[in-house]
């Protein structure tokens, strides 16, 4: 049976709850802007009820007030998912973009200041010695161009050696990022299953796990599943980098083509050496531009510059020059076809070969001639294309490939932008809503105390008035 004080319990139990909700409502708003912070709410039901046997008015259950079962984090683990495969693919894109965009930078193209405008001003100056082969200003003119097509060829290929040498920097950051996230991830799992184990969650750590997977996933396409202890296992390619157990942490490996002495990087299991599938994040966005995309425009840029070097030398080599002798190899790009070490062979003006025949000199200009019209010749070492149509195609991919990069990333964007505000609906904070349950828990917490009041003065009355009368 309840007792005198039943009431008053019951006003004790609304207090208490009340009091939990509004401190989980104040949580709510403090971390409104807390990145990974997921909205809380405070799930109060009945208390047990009171038995009450058949007596009189009073029979069948009898309610004891409310409790707070749990403190409820609104997480949708579908919509988390989402976001991570989405942050994956929106972070591999951003760096195809960022990386094409610094190479039109490097090309520079349309300007006078590129290899066309080089290019150009090169095939000039071979005209006009074919039209004054006798002139000396026209001869230093020519070399002088040569030396500056050169040095734009090496300065675009140096600068495009430097991105990728930035590219291996963040390549290692980016793998660090990964071996620290995956270390803090464990820890977080260990302190969770402690909290947990007297069965309520441990909600704030739960968020912190969170955000340490979308950081995680903004580098690395993963796996996540987490098992009936509350451990979350986090997988690349089906083995865990998060386990049960701990962390298997990762490197970077290079390694170079003897074949072709092209460098490659990798990204390998620490312990074992075993190289990992990369395709999707920030790191497989990173190893698809360093090596693949400015490999090959680096390639293209050699194989450009190795069929002109072979197709001047060899004209130049069935001229003559001024002084009648010979004419030899024009240009060198070294034993090994490098364009760090393309050079200048001819520093006499007079044995530019601009002569056809040795008998014509010094008048003939007809090798120079044939030279400059190097410039509208099908070349088969470029698949049968004018050197201007390939560098001009060259520059055409660039621009395809930057723009699609640019597409597929605002596109993901968009998707990313979708889910997310989904997501917020879900379990982000809104400040309307908290401070409509604030007024709630406020005047329940209000009509509870005025129940402990009333309880109070009914107790008064039984005890301090009541069987005063004959005294």
């Amino acid at each position: 049976m309840p007792g005198t004080f039943f009431g008053l319990e019951i006003a004790k139990l609304a207090l208490w709850a009340n009091q939990r909700g509004m401190d989980v409502t104040s949580h709510n708003i403090a971390n409104a802007n807390s990145p990974g912070y997921t909205r809380q709410r405070a799930v109060i039901r009945p208390a047990h009820p009171l038995d009450v046997p058949g007596s009189g008015t009073l029979t069948g259950q009898l309610g004891t007030g409310v409790v707070v079962a749990r403190i409820a984090a609104l997480r949708s683990a579908f919509l988390d998912r989402q976001v991570w495969n989405g942050a994956s693919e929106l972070s591999r894109w951003t760096a195809h973009r960022q990386t094409l965009e610094r190479i039109e930078v490097i090309i520079n193209e349309p300007t006078d200041q590129g290899i066309r405008g080089a290019l150009d001003r090169w095939w000039e100056a071979w005209e006009v010695l074919a039209a004054e082969p006798e002139s000396a200003a026209a001869r230093v003119s020519l070399l002088e161009r040569s030396e500056t097509l050169i040095h734009v060829f090496q300065d675009v290929d140096r600068r495009l050696a430097e991105l990728q040498e930035d590219l291996q920097v963040e390549l290692r950051q980016r793998v660090a990022d990964v071996n620290a996230l995956a270390e803090r991830i464990h820890g977080l799992n260990l302190q969770i299953v402690a909290a947990e184990a007297s069965g309520q969650a441990a909600n704030d750590l739960r968020d912190q796990r969170a955000l340490a997977v979308e950081q995680l996933a903004s580098h690395l396409g993963v796996t996540v599943v987490e098992n009936d202890r509350g451990v979350l296992r986090v997988m690349l390619g089906g083995v865990d980098l998060v386990g049960e157990h701990g962390v298997r942490r990762l490197t970077t490996e290079r390694t170079t083509d003897p074949g072709t002495g092209q460098t490659q990087w990798h990204v390998t299991w620490e312990a074992s050496g075993q190289r990992l599938a990369v395709g999707t994040g920030g790191i497989g966005g990173i190893l698809d531009m360093m090596n693949r995309e400015v490999a090959r425009y680096r390639d293209d840029l050699l194989t450009m510059a190795r069929v002109l070097v072979a197709e001047v030398n060899s004209r130049h080599s069935s001229g003559f020059d001024l002084d009648g002798a010979p004419g030899g190899n024009f240009f060198s790009l070294g034993p090994n076809d490098r364009l760090d070490v393309w050079t200048l062979l001819i520093d006499d003006p007079r044995a530019i070969a601009a002569a056809a025949a040795q008998a014509t000199v010094p008048g003939d200009g007809s090798n120079a001639g044939a030279l400059a019209q190097l410039r509208y010749e099908r070349l088969a070492g470029l698949n049968d294309a004018t050197l201007e149509d390939t560098y001009r195609s060259w520059v055409a991919r660039l621009g395809v490939d930057s723009s699609e990069a640019q597409r597929r990333e605002e596109h993901q964007f968009l998707l990313m932008t979708q889910i997310t505000n989904q997501r917020d609906q879900v379990a982000g904070v809104s400040l309307d809503e908290e401070l409509a349950a604030m007024l709630t828990y406020q005047h329940a917490y209000q009509a509870a105390a005025r129940m402990v009041t009333t309880v109070d003065q009914m107790l008064d009355t039984l005890i301090n008035r009541t069987g005063v009368v004959g005294r």
